[in-house]
């Protein structure tokens, strides 16, 4: 179908305006695939499939795989509040057969060292997901009401510290999994937009109020200075000029690919005799795999 998916769960009936948490969200939309084609759009709840009502994710991954490819079926959706019915035509994988050779592989030159400096990179989900912030090390989920109480904190205040990796700048200012993030500098994180936009803004020695073991901590951390000169959002990212750093590299570029082709020419020439050989070899297998084929037909139609 081309689609991510997830469960309804009550927590998210309000944001998709249902009235009962069935169904489930599409998370992610491949828009060359068969569900981008029949329209289904980002956050659309799939409640039924070629008229069957859909319950939850497996019940539907397992009316898909049941539904011959190529198959047209009307799907219902809730959006906004809406009932929406689409015609959604399925895809499928190829199968592709191949028979191969065992050549041997011509050796190519070592390519030289290409330094290309690529700023660290804001990879954010959707609503309810997590985020990764790659300039403190630091993976941020939302907090849910049943969270926030666990973890003592205010409803509709912080985000949950999910994990911090070894060696991070979060780690080395003492952040650790399971601390609710509440303020980040100057500003007040409430959900994961916020702590994102804070970052962005900040370099150098930043405080941050967590909250642990249900009662506030200040600690410092250190923000890198070119991760505040971004301004990526989500899904959206600003690389530099590589194709610029790859013109400098032309000439060298070119003289290794000389050196490949003509490596590769004398390998070839060498080996001729051989790959002749493994190609009538080869030849003759398939002819006697065809003819066996077309005896065994032969009998079993004499029969």
């Amino acid at each position: 179908l081309g689609v991510d998916i997830e469960d309804v769960t009550q927590e998210r009936m309000s944001s998709l305006k249902l009235r009962e948490a069935r169904g489930v969200e599409v998370t992610l939309v491949d828009a060359d695939a068969a569900a981008g084609k029949a329209g289904i759009k980002l956050h659309d709840v799939i409640v039924s499939y070629n008229g069957t009502p859909v319950d939850n994710e497996e019940q539907l991954r397992r009316l898909i795989r049941e539904t011959a490819v190529g198959r047209t079926v009307p799907l219902g959706l809730m959006r906004d509040g809406n009932l929406v019915t689409v015609q959604a035509t399925l895809g499928g994988h190829p199968n592709v057969e191949s028979y191969s050779f065992n050549f041997p592989t011509p050796v190519i030159p070592p390519m030289p060292p290409i330094n290309v400096d690529i700023p660290d990179m804001d990879f954010s989900g959707f609503e309810g997901g997590r985020t990764y912030a790659p300039a403190t090390g630091m993976v941020v989920e939302s907090l849910t009401p049943q969270l926030a109480e666990f973890f003592g904190a205010k409803s509709g205040e912080g985000v949950l510290v999910r994990s911090v990796e070894r060696g991070s700048v979060a780690e080395k200012a003492g952040l650790r999994a399971g601390d609710v993030v509440l303020r980040f500098g100057d500003e007040k994180i409430e959900t994961r937009a916020d702590l994102r936009r804070a970052l962005r803004n900040k370099a150098g020695a930043v405080k941050v109020v967590v909250l642990r073991d249900k009662r506030e901590q200040t600690l410092t951390l250190n923000v890198p200075e070119k991760h505040s000169q971004m301004r990526s959002e989500s899904w959206h990212f600003d690389f530099p000029d590589v194709a610029a750093e790859m013109k400098d590299l032309e000439p060298q570029m070119q003289e290794i690919q000389l050196m490949a082709k003509n490596d590769a020419m004398r390998e070839l020439t060498a080996h001729k005799d051989e790959y002749k050989r493994e190609m009538e070899k080869a030849k003759k297998e398939l002819e006697h795999s065809m003819k066996e084929m077309n005896e065994s037909l032969h009998l079993d139609l004499k029969d």
